[in-house]
């Protein structure tokens, strides 16, 4: 009745060899540009694969080529199949519409990847409050998170059992 780890990891295999990873593709003015984006783990080295429960910064440098005042940016995780697995820019993150010009950095931070296992694209965007976009990056970055959990589903989610004898719940 269970998926045995031998059934999830064929199921895991087939959807790799199916799926084709796609290039990335970019759209905007490009009044600002967003590159060297990197995948990077807590002490900064550049990462593809990682474990439920690690933590992942994506970085990207970007250059304004002349001041904007309404500069939002983005980030999206999508699975291989396209979903949207988790979104969010600086603006839901509460923090100031930023104003910039020149060269700079823009970091997020995921302290605990709650992927079980499978591939994922990242996308990274700039945008204006009312989202027009400046720069987009579409699939830029592909990272893998990779368990030897015999778990099964999309999330990891830590969980701690506990069996207690001669001892029932009553209402």
């Amino acid at each position: 009745p269970f998926p045995t780890r031998r059934s999830s990891d064929l199921v895991r295999k087939y959807i790799n060899e199916a799926i084709k990873e796609e290039s990335t593709s970019e759209k905007g003015t490009k009044e600002i540009i967003l590159k060297n984006v990197k995948l990077l783990n807590d002490v900064q080295e550049e990462i593809k694969k990682l474990s439920p429960g690690d933590s992942l910064s994506i970085n990207a440098d970007y250059s304004a080529k002349k001041q904007i005042n309404d500069l939002v940016f983005g980030i999206a995780l999508h699975d291989q199949q396209g979903n949207l697995c988790f979104g969010t820019n600086t603006k839901l993150q509460n923090m100031p519409t930023l104003k910039v010009e020149g060269d700079g950095n823009i970091s997020f931070h995921i302290d605990n990847v709650p992927m079980l296992g499978g591939k994922f694209y990242v996308t990274i965007a700039a945008t204006s409050e009312t989202g027009s976009k400046y720069h987009w990056l579409d699939k830029c970055c592909v990272f893998e998170v990779v368990s030897d959990s015999d778990d099964e589903g999309l999330v990891y989610m830590p969980v701690t059992c506990k069996i207690e004898k001669n001892k029932q719940i009553s209402l």
